[in-house]
């Protein structure tokens, strides 16, 4: 019930606008479908693709986050129960692998609960809160990406992973598995493939690195800004006629 009244009122407060901005095509077709018709224009978020070339990494921090050598999977994001990381615990490849869940949020307590049950704490890592800088190596020294929220729209961890060549595997789900299918950047998995999908990803790496930085560089935030004031002034321009 207060999903259709949020949407009626979203509906309405929209369609008192000139114009709304959408981060990604998946998103605007959505609205479509729940019943918008104001005037949508995709604007993507940009990201800082200078700051990812500008620092030394900390290889050291890969031989203390897996000092067996393991491979070293990577998750970006809030800890919260739609982000689905319960998921990523449960199904990402247990034995020679490292899984990296930066950040926090309030589901944590209950991810390390699931952790501690299924008996693989020396294969999950909880980081808590990373700094720009300190989120970076972790980027740079992944092997490989992982994500399986079913909410987004758009994923901006996905883009700071290809900027950093780091191949991504995520589940089918709308945003996410569009960014990876369109630009090449990895896998896009079934929920009972997502393990193998992680180790199939890892051997054909070179294969998607190739497409990272292609991909990544469509969203560099001085491009992203440049078209977001032509689209406000298309705006200004259609609303003074």
């Amino acid at each position: 019930m207060l999903s259709g009244l949020a949407k009626r009122w979203l509906r309405y407060y929209y369609g008192l606008c000139d114009l709304v901005t959408v981060p990604s095509e998946t998103t605007k077709q959505q609205l479509i479908r729940d019943g918008f018709k104001v005037r949508m224009e995709v604007v993507s978020n940009g990201v800082d693709t200078k700051r990812f070339n500008q620092k030394k990494f900390d290889k050291k921090l890969k031989q203390t986050i897996c000092p067996k050598g393991e491979l070293f999977v990577l998750y970006v994001g809030r800890i919260t129960k739609e982000k689905n990381i319960d998921f990523i615990i449960k199904n990402f490849p247990h034995t020679d692998f490292k899984l990296v869940i930066t950040s926090d949020g309030p589901y944590r307590e209950g991810l390390e609960k699931l952790v501690s049950k299924l008996g693989v704490e020396k294969n999950v890592v909880f980081t808590g809160y990373l700094s720009k800088n300190s989120l970076d190596d972790f980027y740079s020294l992944a092997d490989i990406f992982v994500m399986a929220s079913k909410t987004e729209t758009q994923g901006m961890v996905l883009i700071e992973a290809a900027l950093r060549k780091l191949p991504t595997v995520v589940l089918g789900y709308p945003v996410i598995g569009d960014f990876v299918k369109e630009n090449g950047t990895g896998l896009v998995a079934s929920e009972g493939d997502f393990s193998d999908a992680i180790e199939s990803a890892y051997k054909e790496r070179k294969k998607f690195m190739n497409n990272c930085l292609k991909a990544a560089k469509k969203y560099d935030i001085k491009k992203c800004t440049k078209q977001l004031i032509s689209v406000y002034e298309n705006a200004i321009n259609s609303h003074k006629k």
